[in-house]
């Protein structure tokens, strides 16, 4: 059986897209946004269709030559995944280490498809 295919809207506001790297706070948490529509285009709001969400450590060197954005919105609410019926978006609310460097999070799909964003998370 063949995996699905989405399109992946790429991570929504306050996230910025891989090669941009996030300047954000340790220990704060940040909501991780995205949308994604099966091959008819419908919005998939299935948890299942999140395989899983993996955050490690990156020397930010490695991030030396992207532009960076500020994270400007900070989440309320418990670290977990859940979908919004009203914006279709999955949100992710990322309680973030509490220790500063940089990160790297990785989105994985249950087809395999994988999505990058970057963070440098100071003081």
């Amino acid at each position: 059986r063949s995996l699905p295919q989405y399109s992946f809207s790429g991570f929504r506001a306050p996230v910025d897209n891989a090669p941009t790297v996030n300047l954000g706070k340790a220990g704060r948490t940040y909501p991780v946004k995205w949308q994604l529509k099966d091959a008819a285009g419908n919005f998939v709001s299935a948890l299942t269709s999140v395989k899983s969400i993996a955050v490690q450590g990156t020397p930010c060197g490695a991030f030396a030559s992207s532009t960076a954005d500020v994270l400007d919105a900070q989440a309320t609410g418990g670290t977990g995944l859940r979908y919004d019926t009203t914006t279709n978006e999955f949100i992710y609310n990322w309680a973030t280490p509490r220790s500063p460097g940089c990160f790297t999070l990785t989105l994985t799909l249950d087809s395999n498809q994988t999505a990058q964003a970057y963070f440098n998370l100071g003081k």
